[in-house]
């Protein structure tokens, strides 16, 4: 048995800083969900990753599908912000 949380809506939403972020609703194995809301940089790699080209792809999905996976390298990516 699955005890996974399980992806049940996705969406864009826009964030208090006007960025895009992805608005996802979980569900867990005892019927329980929660809301989720996730800056879309925050999850593109994972998503690219996982070759999910539509956020309608996530439902039925666990939610670590939103997690990059880890590789052998050091991203470099900075972030807007960072120093």
């Amino acid at each position: 048995m699955n005890t996974e949380p399980i992806i049940v809506s996705a969406c864009v939403a826009a964030g208090h800083d006007g960025l895009a972020e992805v608005a996802v609703e979980v569900r867990y194995s005892n019927g329980a969900t929660r809301a989720l809301t996730l800056p879309y940089d925050a999850v593109a790699d994972a998503l690219d990753a996982s070759s999910v080209t539509s956020l309608a792809e996530l439902i039925g999905r666990p939610w670590t599908i939103l997690v990059a996976p880890q590789t052998s390298h050091h991203s470099h990516r900075r972030f807007e912000g960072a120093s």
